[in-house]
């Protein structure tokens, strides 16, 4: 809680009042004039306020649910409230979190590993192997957004899927979202072709099989390489950062999948969070994200050894 006494007190001034830059009241004989101006001293506080119980409002959320809050935790980093609850119900379309055990492949921020465990998940473990050395802070701004949030079932381990120990735990809930080419980009690249990057993934996803309890869900989230823009060797307006040739097809990962005992692949193809349920319906196909983002989605279930 000291944090947030630091950040509150910044934003509070003595006895509680909000800090404020009022505009000077004029002087003289004008009555119309100050009662004018003390309008204005009076609005511009009011907003003040607002904006400042606006930075505040997570504060306020602390007595909210763990979903509450971690709404507020998201909005006051940027995410619209509407937009990323409709796109977390659409990635977890069917997968309920309620006493499982959660690996999160590649967690980065947390965003989904914080979202699992205010949905009722028993523990979350989140691997982000750039928390370790390269972005310093990660664990402990990690750690206090746990805090923040109140929750003890989640940590962030800064290693890789291969190094990782389970301590002979399994899990029920497997994500990997924007990670899954990541495993191993070179061998990502020359999957279709080359026997030995195809022996490099088989084996990572051996190591994911072995830490999947039989039904567990895996989702995972990427990009396919198939995009107009690609095609046309320009730069894609919607996601103009991705390098196409570092991803691949999910029918390609569902087959990879298949081999270690993953099954029952679903594919969907991703539209703007912002259209809602009328996107989804109208440009969430293989045709229009063709056209535009090549953004899916792939389930499976884990059913054999």
């Amino acid at each position: 809680m000291s944090s947030l006494a630091r950040r509150a007190g910044r934003l509070l001034g003595a006895g509680g009042r909000i800090r404020a830059q009022l505009p000077p009241l004029r002087r003289g004989r004008d009555h119309r004039h100050d009662r004018l101006a003390q309008r204005a001293r009076r609005s511009s506080l009011r907003a003040a306020s607002a904006r400042a119980r606006s930075r505040l409002g997570w504060l306020d959320s602390l007595a909210g649910t763990c979903p509450d809050r971690y709404f507020d935790w998201m909005a006051q980093a940027g995410w619209s409230r509407g937009n990323l609850r409709f796109y977390l119900e659409y990635l977890f379309d069917g997968v309920d979190f309620r006493g499982r055990r959660v690996l999160d492949v590649g967690a980065g921020d947390g965003k989904f590993s914080f979202y699992a465990a205010c949905m009722g998940a028993t523990e979350v473990v989140g691997l982000e192997p750039e928390a370790q050395g390269s972005s310093a802070g990660a664990s402990s701004a990690f750690e206090e957004t746990a805090s923040l949030l109140g929750l003890e079932n989640i940590e962030l381990v800064p290693t890789r899927l291969e190094d990782y120990d389970p301590k002979a735990n399994a899990f029920d809930v497997l994500l990997l979202h924007a990670s899954i080419n990541h495993l191993d980009e070179d061998a990502c690249i020359r999957l279709r072709e080359d026997a030995r990057a195809h022996a490099v993934y088989r084996e990572m996803f051996d190591r994911l099989a072995a830490l999947a309890r039989p039904g567990a869900d895996l989702i995972a989230q990427d990009c396919s390489p198939h995009n107009l823009f690609a095609a046309l060797r320009v730069r894609n307006p919607f996601e103009p950062t991705i390098e196409w040739h570092k991803h691949q097809r999910p029918e390609l990962w569902a087959e990879l999948l298949g081999e270690v005992g993953f099954e029952n692949p679903r594919i969907r193809w991703n539209s703007f969070n912002s259209l809602r349920s009328f996107g989804r319906q109208v440009i969430g196909n293989r045709v229009a994200s063709f056209l535009l983002t090549s953004a899916f989605v792939l389930t499976m279930q884990r059913i054999r050894s």
